[in-house]
Parts: C-alpha cells; sequence; structure tokens
C-alpha cells in the first residue's frame, strides 16, 4: 500500500507537485493508492482521483491527531506501507518514518520565498531528510541546492507525468483563442523573472505580430497587471488561474511555450507539458532547464535582448511536432 503526503486537494489546485503525485500513481501497479493533504477548503473528506483516494485534513488545531489516526488505521489494514511523501509538514509530524521523499525545493528556499526566513528552517529540512529511507530530488540542480553530502539515499530521477495529458475532449475544440500566442505557465513570485519577459515583449510587439499569455497566481499579480498597464504593455494577457481542461486547450492552440526563471527552479515542468503537445519551448538558462530542454540553443540568458534573440529563433523553425514528441 503507498501513502502520498500532497500539497493540495486537487479539487482545489493542480499544478507541478499535483501532476508529479498523479503520474507516481499511475506507475504503481497497485489498483489504488492514498493521497493524504491539508486543506482549510470547503472540499470532500474523502475523494477518488484516478488511482488516488484522496483524503483531506482540515487545518484546525486536532488535524495532528487526526493525520496520525488515519496512518495507524491504514497501518491495521495493510501492515506493508510505503509512505511516499512530497510534504515538509507532513514529514515532520507522520508518527512513521517517510520511505521516499521527493524534493521539488529546499525548505530553507521556499521559506524565504514566503518571507519567512528563520535559521531553524535548514534544521527542520535535516531532520525530514534523516527521517526518509530515500530521497528523490527532481533534477540535478536541486540535488545541488539541497547541498546533500551523504549519497547512499539519493535518487536523481526527472519528473514526468500522465502519458494521457494530451487526451482531452474528443469531440470538437474550437480554438483557445483567434490569435496567435505564446505560453508562459509561472507562479506569479519574484524568481519567475517575468519583468524581464514584459520588457522582451514590449521590444518585440512592433515587429512580430504575436500575443504573449501568462498563467498562474502568486503574490505579484497585481504588481504585474499594474507594471504592464503603466508600461503600456498591450501584447501580454494575465489569464490567472485556469483548470487543467482550460491549460490544455491553451497549450495545445500556443505557438511555443516561454519558461523564465531566476533562482530555485527545481524542474520546470512547464516545458514538458508543452513538448507533449508537440509545441517547443524556450528557457532561461538557469536551474534545472538545462537539464530538461530538448535542445539548447532554445536557452536564453536573463535579459530582455536575449530573449527576443529566442523568440525570433524559435518562430523561425520549420515545425517539428514529431520530433518534440518523440522526445518527450
Amino acid at each position: 500500500m503507498i501513502i502520498y503526503f500532497g500539497i493540495n486537494h486537487p479539487l482545489v489546485h493542480i499544478r507541478g507537485v499535483e501532476n508529479v503525485i498523479i503520474s507516481q500513481s499511475m506507475a504503481s501497479e497497485d489498483p489504488f493508492s492514498y493521497l493524504i493533504v491539508l486543506s482549510d477548503n470547503n472540499v470532500p473528506v474523502v475523494y477518488k482521483w484516478r488511482k488516488l483516494i484522496v483524503i483531506s485534513i482540515n487545518k484546525n488545531g486536532y488535524w495532528l491527531l487526526k493525520f496520525n489516526f488515519i496512518l495507524i488505521y491504514l497501518k491495521l489494514r495493510g501492515s506493508n506501507i510505503v509512505i511516499h511523501s512530497h510534504s515538509y509538514l507532513l514529514s515532520l509530524f507522520s508518527i512513521f518514518n517517510t520511505s521516499i521523499f521527493t524534493i521539488h525545493d529546499t525548505l530553507p528556499y521556499i521559506m524565504e520565498m514566503l518571507n519567512r526566513k528563520k535559521p531553524y528552517w535548514r534544521i527542520i529540512e535535516l531532520l525530514v531528510y534523516f527521517r526518509s529511507e530515500y530521497l528523490h530530488f527532481v533534477s540535478n540542480y536541486t540535488y545541488r541546492y539541497s547541498k546533500i553530502r551523504k549519497k547512499r539515499k539519493v535518487i536523481i530521477k526527472h519528473n514526468s507525468q500522465v502519458k494521457d495529458i494530451g487526451n482531452i475532449e474528443q469531440e470538437y475544440i474550437p480554438k483557445a483563442k483567434n490569435y496567435k500566442y505564446a505560453l508562459t505557465v509561472r507562479s506569479l513570485e519574484e524568481r519567475a523573472d517575468l519583468l524581464t519577459l514584459f520588457k522582451a515583449c514590449r521590444l518585440i510587439k512592433d515587429e512580430i505580430d504575436l500575443k504573449f499569455i501568462i498563467v498562474g497566481k502568486g503574490p505579484l499579480l497585481s504588481k504585474l497587471k499594474k507594471y504592464l498597464d503603466d508600461s503600456k504593455i498591450d501584447n501580454v494577457v494575465i489569464a490567472g488561474y485556469v483548470d487543467q481542461s482550460e491549460l490544455y486547450k491553451l497549450y495545445k492552440e500556443c505557438e511555443f511555450t516561454i519558461t523564465t526563471a531566476k533562482i530555485g527552479e527545481g524542474f520546470g515542468l512547464p516545458i514538458i507539458e508543452g513538448y507533449s503537445f508537440g509545441k517547443e519551448a524556450i528557457a532561461s538558462d538557469v536551474c534545472a532547464m538545462p537539464e530538461i530542454i530538448r535542445d539548447k540553443k532554445f536557452l536564453f540568458r536573463n535579459t530582455p535582448e536575449e530573449i527576443v534573440r529566442a523568440i525570433r529563433l524559435v518562430l523561425s523553425q520549420k515545425e517539428n511536432h514529431r520530433q518534440i514528441l518523440e522526445y518527450y
């Protein structure tokens, strides 16, 4: 029996971590697995999601007791359990040690992004690692960033996703947009370096009839929208968070994808999501992106001029959906 510790309830939010968990569960030969998440939303306590039985625990003062009671109950039902965690919090307070802990980002980095800069985050991180039998890093970059020295329990394995991710509705689907566009799927935070992308969009707007759609949510949403208004950049659309069905339509109809980052990008899942639809990707030449990108000529340094160069390059290429899908 496999028990996953997750971050978000799939009815509330599905992005990187959730897509990785669903792909890991689909790789298992077990008929079903469990996914435990904390949630303060009005969501079902038990919810079926593909091969996962999602158990949602409300974030109240008794969540810790409920959480471990559920673990003990599942342990009694199936003595041979594997705990595969993506959550520092749940692994830290679990009555049982973690079998496999998947590291997308290191805990001190996550806390820094949340402006919670405390020296003890590193201690908590190391304690979780110590209580885990194996550590799964989603990229070589994430492994180097963690500064782990003991390699005996380290697994470095790139992310994947469910193979039928592109199999949306079979009936005719109208174009998501009636204009050509490039797609960026990012969390709207400092590490995404979206202001540099916007400056590139302004440089190229009179040269190429192309819009840039930004999908995602985050703390910089209002600031980024204000920047676009103040700078009169009218070829960028911030769509906010969209559900999976709408996102797949956007991937299906886009010209190519753009992924920008400054630091802390542990993998770059939107790159391979675009590949799954046969779409080329351009990306920053930092973090894990050079490990993931199909061809390093599509990497760019984080300057507006370099992004413009990469946009021109990708638009000048012949469409090669077959090669992209083969690489994916």
